[in-house]
Parts: C-alpha cells; structure tokens; sequence
C-alpha cells in the first residue's frame, strides 16, 4: 500500500505541479489577452483623439491681404494721333534747293480731339503748312528753334480746337534735304 500511496502522493504531486502549470498557463494566457485589449483600446482611442482634432480643428484665419506697391509707376497710355508727313521747300533759299520733311504726332488731352481733327485735318493741315513755310534754314537748325516751332505748331492748333487741346507734339522725323 505504501507503494500506491507513494504513487498516489507521487501522482498528487504530479497532479499539483500539473495544477500549478495549468493555472499558470491559465494566468499567462488571460494577463497576454489584457495586454492585447489595452494595446487595442489605446489605439483606438489614439485614432479617436487624431479624429477629433481633424474634424474640430480651427478654421484657419483668413490669409492677410497683401498689398502690391509697385516699384514703378504704371505706365500711362498717352493719347496721340500721328501726322502725315509735310514735305515742303525751305523759305529763303533760291530755287527750291533746300527741302524740310517733317512729320509729327500730337499728343491730345482726351479722345474727342481725335475726332475733331478727322473732321478739321485739311484746315489743320493748311494752317501749318502757312506755319511751315515761313520757316528759314536758320529756324530749323538749332534745338533751341525745335522747341520753339514745337510751341508755334501747339498754338496754332490748338487756336482751331473746341473739344480739347494738343499737349504736346513730338517730332517723328525731321530732315533738313
């Protein structure tokens, strides 16, 4: 009998080390399935807290205006109405031998001169030409005599205008032939 219980205390004790294997078994497997759900669940509440900040995330402000000085002034469209030329002798010279060409573009106040010019262009024409004519080589050979006739060509114009005035006239060709 001792050898039946010696194997009985033998499988007892068997039994209670296979006990303790299985309940430590029992523990390692539910304390891994704890680490699993908490791994889970602060993932989800991560992606939860990542959600949140995205969908309640402040508008951002509106961008400021910037304001665009430019480094130079704009360029200003200058109203003009170009001339056909004018060729005709040089006053003071015998027999035709000297010839003034010269054409010029108006520079004009507003549009509407335009128009008035196209109406008058003949008269216009005709009262410098009568301005031209009186010229001497000597009046058109110095800047300074340019400037002058530049000035004579504005007020004789603009003597024959209503609607607005020539501002300034800029010669495109001036040949002294």
């Amino acid at each position: 009998m001792e050898n039946k219980k010696g194997a009985d205390e033998n499988n007892k004790g068997k039994e209670g080390e296979g006990s303790s294997t299985e309940k430590a078994n029992k523990i390692r497997l539910p304390s891994k399935l704890i680490i699993i759900i908490v791994v889970a669940v602060s993932l989800v509440l991560l992606l939860g807290g990542v959600l949140l900040f995205v969908i309640w995330e402040k508008e951002p402000p509106p961008p400021q205006e910037v304001k665009f000085v430019p480094a130079r002034p704009p360029i200003v469209k200058i109203l003009d109405y170009p001339m056909a030329p004018f060729f005709l002798p040089i006053a003071g010279i015998e027999k035709g031998e000297r010839f003034l060409r010269i054409e010029i573009d108006l520079e004009l106040s507003n549009q509407e001169v335009s128009g008035e010019i196209d109406r008058n262009l003949a008269i216009l024409r005709e009262n410098l030409l009568f301005l031209f004519k009186k010229k001497t080589l000597r009046d058109l050979q110095s800047d300074k005599n340019k400037v002058k006739l530049s000035k004579e060509i504005i007020t004789t114009l603009n003597r024959s205008l209503q609607s607005g005035i020539i501002k300034k006239v800029y010669f495109t060709e001036f040949l002294v032939l």
